[in-house]
């Protein structure tokens, strides 16, 4: 049987992970000490304010790296799942494999996409659901 709402939900959930963390992740990855200066330590003065710029720079670039893993992985993931549960796989892996998506997005984005977590926990839970 297919179960299309979860397949909807995972790969609408996938789709906004690289819609708002690709775009952050190239940002960040290509700032330059200039932008830094100009942008970020304006914005973020009262944590930065006893870090270099160079170490800014580096979380920054660190942070950008680790936003681009992480919509890697979520899209693999979205796809493995919708793999398994579109083939005779049995639907609990699926729900594991949604939940696992979820917490990698929450990790992967220092906490920062919990909105965008909670619709793959909301999917893995419904995988669950016997119809």
């Amino acid at each position: 049987m297919k179960r299309r709402l979860e397949l909807w939900i995972g790969w609408i959930t996938a789709g906004l992970v690289t819609l708002i963390l690709g775009p952050l992740s190239l940002i960040m990855r290509e700032l330059t000490s200039i932008q830094y200066k100009e942008t970020f330590l304006p914005v973020f003065a009262e944590q930065l304010s006893e870090v270099s710029v160079d170490q800014g720079l580096e979380f920054f670039h660190r942070l950008g790296n680790w936003f681009g893993i992480t919509v890697v992985l979520v899209l693999v993931m979205t796809a493995l799942a919708s793999l398994f549960l579109n083939s005779r796989y049995d639907r609990r892996l699926t729900g594991l494999l949604y939940i696992a998506t979820g917490l990698i997005t929450l990790v992967g984005s220092q906490f920062l996409a919990f909105v965008l977590a909670f619709p793959f926990f909301v999917a893995g839970g419904l995988c669950f659901k016997k119809r």
